[in-house]
């Protein structure tokens, strides 16, 4: 590649470890070489992650030592994680060895998350022994405890509920909750009656922690457990309650349909966005008829520009809406209509075509109007094509040119008509447009690795050194 500086090794290094096409042996051998030159603690921090990601168990040993031996932070913590990338619970032993003699913060939250993640019985009994006598401290100032308690929580071994269970009695309120959510995780349904307790918030005054217990009750489906949290004082509760009824499970229960529709009435957007959405997810589109019935005053009716905010949302999607907003285009000023294009967006609003195509062939049109035009030309799809090159037709300004180009590029992701456009402009547009400029730079994001010899012939053909020079910084970033 041509490359000989230590960004481009790096560089390099990335790439081999992201495709696994560089062998492990080179990389333990560079590794070697750096590992006592703390200067060189950036590339040696790189091949530790190129070896992780090279998925070779035997690669091992030498993380190991890179963790015991390198004077730098960030290239200890470096080699754990690529031990946790390896996956090989062979290095269990050497962390669990490590962790008691590791001076710094990073690497030893590392060695805690690497050893949650291999698990085995070794690592688990390890966390909770440690876990235990934090918890038997009563100690928030224990990082070490802390961590490995996070890390245990993590663990799926099969001695992990009884384990829990043991360790879970007599914890504070906080703590408990956390244990009780990780059995709930794990299918244990003996927590249930317990998890009840949690919701009384005059017993129970923290909002994480109530809300922790309507999280595990959801998991366990509890549903009605979990509707005495509804009406919580703390928002956070509430939410948890909101979600949970979201769950796949929960859909498929038919549970909470009465709650979620009480949220959805809700004078808080907060709260009724997510509900709708979880209503329409359903099937159930019944309270977005009011909210449909407001938009269609917009921009002057009370409540209009909420409705309008809340239309555009990812979830509450309704064939229903463009018609609506169609007939309210004339009355709405520049901002508006920016508003109702973002929503024509969302929409793929096939409908929303003829007017779009009436505004970027207006002259008065305002500029960021027109450039809302266009970008949302790319949203509705192929349909918009044909629009679109109009627009190349009467000609499209420097300052639009690279929006112009994002929407074609949009639609030449799912379209072949606009892919051969983007090839023509490509290949034969106008030596020094800013067009062609543009459609180069997305070659590769839409072609791929058919974008090589495309890029090779515009290198080798083009008749400006910028365009050449281009063609050629592509090909060394992609290729």
């Amino acid at each position: 590649m041509g490359m000989s500086s230590k960004e481009g090794l790096r560089f390099a290094l990335e790439r081999f470890g992201d495709t696994a096409s560089y062998s492990s042996e080179a990389i333990v051998l560079k590794i070697r070489d750096l590992l006592h030159s703390p200067s060189e603690y950036a590339v040696l921090h790189n091949l530790c992650k190129a070896l992780g990601r090279t998925g070779d168990a035997s690669a091992a040993p030498v993380l190991v030592e890179v963790m015991r031996t390198s004077s730098v932070p960030v290239a200890r913590t470096a080699s754990i994680e690529a031990m946790e990338l390896l996956g090989n619970p062979i290095v269990v032993p050497d962390l669990i060895a490590w962790v008691g003699l590791e001076p710094e913060l990073g690497p030893r939250q590392a060695i805690f998350s690497c050893l949650g993640s291999l698990g085995g019985a070794e690592a688990a009994d390890f966390l909770a022994k440690v876990a235990k006598e934090w918890l038997s401290q009563n100690s928030e100032y224990s990082r070490s405890g802390q961590l490995a308690w996070t890390a245990f929580l993590s663990l799926e071994t099969p001695s992990t509920i009884q384990k829990l269970h043991e360790m879970a009695t007599g914890l504070p309120l906080s703590l408990r909750a956390q244990a009780l959510l990780r059995l709930a995780q794990l299918g244990d349904f003996t927590v249930k009656e317990e998890l009840r307790t949690f919701l009384s918030y005059q017993h129970v005054p923290s909002a994480g922690t109530r809300s922790t217990a309507v999280e595990a009750l959801a998991l366990l489906g509890s549903w009605d457990a979990m509707s005495f949290a509804v009406d919580d004082p703390d928002p956070m509760v509430r939410m948890a309650v909101l979600k949970g009824f979201r769950l796949p499970s929960a859909i498929a229960a038919g549970a909470g349909k009465e709650i979620l529709y009480s949220f959805a009435r809700s004078q808080d957007l907060n709260f009724a966005l997510p509900a709708l959405q979880a209503l329409c997810e359903r099937g159930d589109r019944v309270l977005l008829e009011p909210w449909l019935r407001i938009a269609a005053t917009y921009p002057n009716g009370p409540q209009s520009a909420e409705a309008i905010n809340l239309l555009r949302q990812e979830g509450v999607s309704d064939s229903r809406t463009a018609p609506f907003l169609l007939q309210r285009w004339e009355f709405c000023d520049d901002s508006a209509k920016i508003d109702l294009l973002r929503i024509f967006g969302r929409l793929q609003s096939v409908e929303a075509l003829e007017v779009i195509q009436a505004t970027l062939l207006d002259d008065t049109t305002h500029p960021e109007v027109h450039l809302m035009c266009i970008v949302q030309l790319g949203n509705i799809g192929p349909e918009a094509l044909p629009i679109l090159l109009k627009v190349k037709e009467r000609g499209v300004p420097d300052v639009f040119a690279e929006s112009w180009v994002s929407a074609l590029a949009h639609i030449a992701m799912e379209d072949p008509a606009a892919r051969s456009v983007l090839l023509e402009l490509a290949l034969d547009g106008e030596e020094g447009s800013a067009i062609r400029y543009h459609v180069i730079s997305v070659l590769p994001k839409i072609l791929k690795s058919d974008a090589w010899p495309v890029l090779m012939e515009i290198r080798n053909d083009a008749q400006t050194t910028r365009v050449a020079s281009y063609a050629k910084d592509l090909l060394l970033e992609y290729f």
